[in-house]
């Protein structure tokens, strides 16, 4: 029994990071780091039942040797692992992997309250037609993000659009989606736009380090320059009008 379910959770990290329609809707970065995490468990799925299912995860040599890594530092754990440590481990390599932004551990009596469940099919299915929650009905006006009554704010935004813009310029719309998908999944766990201390960083943008308001404005350009019509719930038109007044494309 313990097999079989152990086998379809690997089955289903596989097709998380091998099925096509999930490859085509994924950012790159985050696609690989979770072919990383969902090879860790393909390896303790090997040393447990002898079943080797590695090969079919087509992963690269560096996500191969990251794995590697983690499934070492698991074994290291596993002889006199105390109870809840492993939650622990999990969130180790969630910032070891840049992850930790993207999700929380919860108190499991919390986590088990009742809740509407998705099969495969249907949670795939719903990622297709609305991967980034952007289809949910339009916030209400206290929920929007706008700088209209805040003039530092609107300079603020208008010179992270104007940012935005020449560092998009010359980008292919598949990376500037990248960019802006990567800010909206980050939106899920919260991006605070009236802390200025609170930094954040883009996998898809290396090197660089955004406040909440900063990433807020390049999501807000993103979308407009692929996806113009979109409801965001961000009021940025004006500050976006004024950086594109500002923006003096690359002859």
């Amino acid at each position: 029994m313990q097999f079989l379910s152990l086998y379809r959770l690997v089955q289903e990290g596989l097709q998380a990071v091998t099925d096509k329609r999930i490859v085509d809707l994924s950012p790159r970065e985050i696609l690989s780091k979770s072919k990383v995490l969902n090879l860790v468990g393909a390896m303790q799925f090997k040393m447990l039942y002898g079943l080797d299912l590695i090969q079919k995860y087509n992963a690269t040599i560096q996500e191969k040797k990251e794995a590697d890594r983690l499934f070492e530092e698991y074994l290291e754990y596993r002889p006199d692992r105390k109870p809840g440590e492993e939650y622990e481990m999990v969130q180790h390599w969630a910032e070891d992997l840049k992850l930790a932004p993207y999700f929380e551990l919860v108190d499991e009596n919390e986590y088990r309250k009742p809740q509407k469940r998705l099969s495969l099919d249907e949670a795939l299915a719903e990622m297709e037609d609305d991967p980034f929650d952007l289809k949910k009905p339009d916030p209400d006006d206290s929920q929007r993000v706008s700088m209209e009554t805040e003039p530092a704010g609107q300079m603020a935004v208008a010179y992270y659009c104007l940012g935005a813009l020449e560092w998009f310029e010359g980008k292919t719309r598949e990376q500037i989606q990248e960019v802006a998908f990567e800010i909206s999944m980050l939106g899920r766990t919260g991006i605070n736009p009236r802390d200025p201390g609170r930094q954040y960083k883009l996998a898809t943008v290396p090197g660089k380090t955004f406040t909440g308001l900063h990433l807020l404005a390049w999501m807000y350009t993103g979308f407009q320059l692929f996806e113009p019509g979109l409801d965001t719930g961000l009021d940025f038109a004006q500050e976006y009008q004024m950086a594109l007044s500002m923006h003096k494309p690359k002859s």
